[in-house]
This record gives structure tokens, sequence and C-alpha cells, in this order.
């Protein structure tokens, strides 16, 4: 017991370090300027919904889709002054990698080695995208939403997951970009609970139909949270409209897909091979929801560098369990 308090006070300071190093690599990019300018005039004269900054596009429906972020970007500058962005990016890495290590202890203690390299890996990958925007706070929110509907698939009668449409509403309004992941990935654990079967290292067991029944209910819970926002429906239909934006996915560095022709891309590479690595010479089964999962995160990382951190995140519950 004395031994586990101790490896638990180490990982949490390891943790905190981990977090003040990272910003070392913090840097602002040009949407920084544009978020605070947004923010600053939302904060005055209410949220945007068409755009007043550019001459080109003036009075143009503008699809706002992180205007809460924007306002409070702005709010913590108003109250920090100029390191209101390394408050932003020291909070939000740190919150996130605590929530990871707290909602995951057990695992993360029984392995110390294996947690370690899992941790240099999440922060190597992390280096790029240590930045003042939205998507540190939708890291916050994936690991949550893993965390409650991992919960529920171990114990049926969870009630964590019920938070899941509340914490939806905030990503529909911060960063509704990526708010969609809310219903999709209990889609995939519903879609999972389904089957029960053998296939050598890989087996699934079907859950409850209390378990289903909580899935599905959420799953359309989080549907209506997207859409409780400042563009109601279209909010639901911007991630996908944007995915198919061919000038935005050819012109904008985040959108290239991960490259073997880019060294700068092998730490993700490594990563998944350190993960498969895992699953394959663990004397652990591999459950088949683990298994999709890591095929839904590697699709993601490998289509856009955008989405590198899902793969740590979300492998995160899996890959600790396996070592």
């Amino acid at each position: 017991m004395k031994n586990n308090k101790k490896l638990n006070i180490f990982l949490v300071l390891l943790i905190i370090s981990i977090s003040f190093f990272l910003l070392l690599a913090f840097s602002l990019d040009n949407d920084y300027f544009w978020h605070i300018s947004a923010g600053k005039y939302m904060f005055n004269k209410g949220v945007l919904k068409y755009d007043v900054f550019s001459w080109y596009l003036k009075d143009k429906y503008w699809m706002s889709h992180e205007w809460l972020f924007e306002i409070i970007i702005y709010g913590l500058r108003k109250i920090f002054g100029s390191i209101h962005t390394i408050i932003y990016c020291f909070s939000t890495l740190v919150s996130l990698l605590l929530i990871l290590f707290f909602t995951n202890k057990k695992n993360m203690v029984k392995n110390i080695p294996f947690t370690l390299i899992y941790l240099l890996l999440f922060s190597i990958l992390s280096l790029g995208f240590i930045q003042v925007r939205p998507h540190m706070i939708s890291n916050i929110f994936v690991a949550l939403t893993i965390c409650f509907l991992y919960d529920l698939y171990n114990n049926k009668d969870s009630k964590k997951i019920y938070f899941l449409p509340v914490i939806t509403i905030f990503w529909a309004n911060i960063h509704g970009g990526s708010s969609n992941l809310s219903y999709i990935f209990c889609f995939i654990f519903l879609i999972c609970g389904l089957f029960s079967f053998k296939y050598k290292k890989i087996e699934s067991n079907r859950v409850s139909k209390i378990q289903l029944k909580k899935y599905l209910l959420v799953m359309f819970l989080c549907m209506i949270s997207i859409c409780i926002n400042i563009h109601g429906f279209k909010m639901f239909l911007y991630p996908y409209s944007n995915m198919l934006d061919t000038t935005m996915l050819n012109n904008i560095s985040e959108w290239r897909n991960t490259s073997l022709s880019d060294p700068y891309h092998y730490i993700y590479y490594i990563f998944l091979l350190f993960i498969l690595f895992t699953m394959l010479f663990s004397d652990k089964k591999i459950n088949f929801i683990d298994f999709i999962l890591f095929g839904f995160v590697s699709y993601l990382g490998l289509k856009s560098i955008r989405f590198w951190l899902y793969s740590p995140i979300i492998m995160n519950y899996i890959i600790t369990f396996l070592a």
C-alpha cells in the first residue's frame, strides 16, 4: 500500500514536470490572433454569426464553431495579461494528463517502466500541438468520453455515462468541429457490445441489454446536445462538410496526411507499432472493442496529423491494461 502511494505521488509529480517541460515547445500560431480578435469582438458585442473582419467575405455567414473558446481566451487575457497563453496551455495539458492517470491509475501503476515509455511517446507526440487553440480542451473531452464509455462497458450499473451529453453541449460550443466524436464513440461501443465471439487472441463479450440501452440513449442525447448552440442543426453537419473541403485539406498543414516521406511523422508510426506490439505480445486477450478503437484512431491519425493525440489518449485505457 505504501509503495503504491509513493508510486502515485511519483507519477503525479512526473506528469506536472512533463507539462512544464512541454511548455518549452509552446508557440503562437496564426490562428491565435484570429481567435483573440474574434473573442474580443464577441466579448463586447455578442456572438458572431457573420463575418465582420474581411473585405471579401464581409457579412457572409460564418460558422463560429469555436465561439465559446474564443471568449474564454479573451477573458483569460483580460485577467492574466500576457501570461494567459502559458496559463491556458499548462492548465489544459496537465488536466489532460492527470485525468488519464487518475481514471486509469491501477493499470498505470502496476508497470512503471511501461508507463514511462508511454508517457515519453505521448510527450514527443504532443510537441507540435501545444498551442492556444480549442483542441487542447477537446483532448480533455475525448479522454472523459472514453473513460465514461469504458466504465459502463465494465460495470452495467455505471451512471458516469450520463455526464456525456452535458460535456457534449460544452464541446459543441468550444470546439464544435470535433464534438461529433461523442456520439461516434457511443456508436462504436454500442455496435461492439452486440457481438460475442473468440478468434485467436481477439475476443468479444456481448454486453447486457441494460448497457446497450444506455449506450443507445446517450448516443441520441449527444446528437441532440450538439445542436444546442447558436448555429443549431448546422453544427451537427459541420464536421462532415468540413472534412469534404478539399481547399482546406490541401492547403492547411495540420490537415495533411501522415507520411513516411516526412521524418517528423515517424514518431506517430513508432507509437502505432508500440501499441501493435503490445497487443501481439501481451499474454492477455485483446478485447474486440479495444481492437476496433485502435483501428479507428489509427485511421484518423494517418488521415490527418491533427488527430495524432487521439491515439495516446484513447490507447491509455487499453495498452496499460495489456502490459
